[in-house]
């Protein structure tokens, strides 16, 4: 090989291997056009090209607390995540076969670069944005509008950047097309898939008006409101004329004859009574404050997905959420927000949350699973212990900054008719108490010693892809 030759070898493998790792999006320079174009191929157009993105949850929480600060940072009613081994994003096999059909190998290549890929995604696909919004299941075009622009409540507009497109090709050609949950290239705020949705409760509402906006959204969500059926939470693509829409197959279709993406069915429940052995004995008077299951379907075809052998599973557990305000029971207060005394008298309830110490944080959560709580639940919002119940660890939670529970009397009630200021907390199956489905019956009708004096705990719900 001659120097000259040696020379030109050298020059074009630097600019091979500078557009390799410095991408195209936001970085192109002038002669990459030129070498991807010795291909001879032209990429199809945007409507013969399939979507070549699809994003998949790993965790899905919800919140039955009406926060008593407005506005607080951290609180969310459903917070949703991607980014783990089981959720994220990935290549669709549609689209690696039409690239497959498109693309050659250049400049003398063996197989076809990383980079070609790349040029067919950003062709087809620019600025793929992902969004996540409560959808109704018979007209996937009607968003649950809520507090929310255009009923959509969360966006990330990441994925055609190469720090996202080079992990994303790298997995679907030489890792099985595994989910790419975090991108360590991309800046914080694109990084990984985080969704935060709040239920508004108004401005200057008080407690009991929350809780009938928080009764109001699941009644939305399992029954269906605003005219249409039931409303699900979906991920997927906006159209990019129109962001209300999910987006299409076809990127650049006018009629949007049916969406793209994941919708994910939340069915809510009874929290489950952690001092029965039955795990499916429930606390029927603390109201249908726990999310119980997730059914995971396309929105095409209305199927379960499978990114599996066989359709994709869910498994939720509840969270009771504690008062930073010292209330337990009335005849068991709560002495501080953390507190390690138990009761022998009270050894069936323990209402108390105790500090995590050593292997206690962890019992029967995994490191990784535990990692996946704090994920939906940041330690500068939720301290976390544990509640010792019947030899079993369980995991409670005391927000900082703002309680869950009241903290002003009701203003409704008649003249002459003291009520309990502060209400009591109520951790226990064997109590009445307040919420939501019986809110207008004890605090409108009932009076004196028939009034109830203690709200229903509430709980943060935890569901993780199995």
């Amino acid at each position: 090989m001659t120097n000259r030759q040696f020379g030109l070898l050298m020059g074009l493998s630097l600019v091979l291997f500078t557009f390799q790792n410095c991408g195209r999006s936001g970085f192109e320079t002038a002669g990459e056009d030129t070498l991807l174009s010795v291909s001879g191929v032209t990429p199809t157009s945007k409507d013969s090209t399939p979507i070549a993105f699809e994003v998949g949850l790993d965790a899905i929480a919800y919140n039955s607390c009406v926060p008593s600060v407005r506005t607080t940072p951290g609180y969310s009613t459903i917070r949703a995540t991607a980014g783990g081994t089981r959720g994220g994003a990935r290549l669709t096999p549609q689209f690696m076969a039409s690239a497959a059909s498109q693309l050659v190998p250049i400049l003398g290549n063996p197989q076809v670069l990383d980079v070609q890929y790349k040029q067919l995604i950003e062709t087809t696909n620019p600025g793929a944005e992902v969004q996540a919004a409560f959808r109704s299941i018979g007209d996937l075009q009607a968003t649950y509008t809520g507090t929310s622009i255009d009923g959509t409540w969360g966006k990330m507009d990441g994925l055609s950047h190469d720090s996202w497109l080079t992990p994303l090709v790298e997995s679907a050609r030489r890792r099985g097309n595994a989910f790419v949950g975090y991108s360590a290239r991309a800046p914080s705020s694109t990084a990984r898939f985080d969704f935060n949705f709040t239920q508004d409760f108004g401005s200057g509402s008080d407690y009991w008006s929350g809780l009938l906006a928080i009764q109001g959204f699941k009644s939305c969500v399992v029954n269906g409101c605003q005219g249409f059926g039931r409303f699900n939470l979906t991920v997927g693509f906006s159209e990019p004329s129109n962001k209300k829409l999910i987006r299409g197959p076809a990127s650049n279709s006018a009629a949007q004859v049916y969406a793209f993406g994941r919708g994910y069915r939340l069915d809510f429940g009874h929290p489950r009574d952690p001092t029965s052995t039955n795990p499916n004995q429930v606390f029927m008077g603390h109201g249908a404050r726990a999310l119980k299951g997730i059914f995971e379907y396309d929105l095409k075809t209305q199927n379960l997905v499978s990114d599996g052998a066989t359709p994709n599973s869910w498994s939720c557990f509840e969270i009771p959420i504690m008062s930073p305000n010292k209330r337990g029971a009335r005849d068991f207060p709560q002495t501080s927000a953390l507190d390690n005394r138990v009761g022998a008298d009270q050894a069936s309830r323990q209402p108390l949350c105790n500090p995590m110490q050593g292997n206690l944080a962890v019992g029967n959560f995994t490191a990784l699973r535990l990692e996946k709580v704090r994920e939906l639940l940041p330690a500068s919002s939720w301290q976390l212990g544990f509640q010792n119940i019947n030899g079993g660890l369980r995991l409670c939670a005391i927000p900082t900054g703002f309680d869950c529970y009241p903290t002003e009397a009701y203003q409704k009630f008649e003249a002459g008719v003291a009520r309990p200021y502060p209400y009591y907390v109520s951790y226990a199956p064997d109590e009445a108490c307040i919420n939501e489905e019986n809110l207008a019956t004890e605090l409108m009708t009932k009076t004196g010693d028939a009034a109830l004096d203690r709200v229903c705990g509430h709980y943060i719900s935890i569901c993780t892809k199995n």
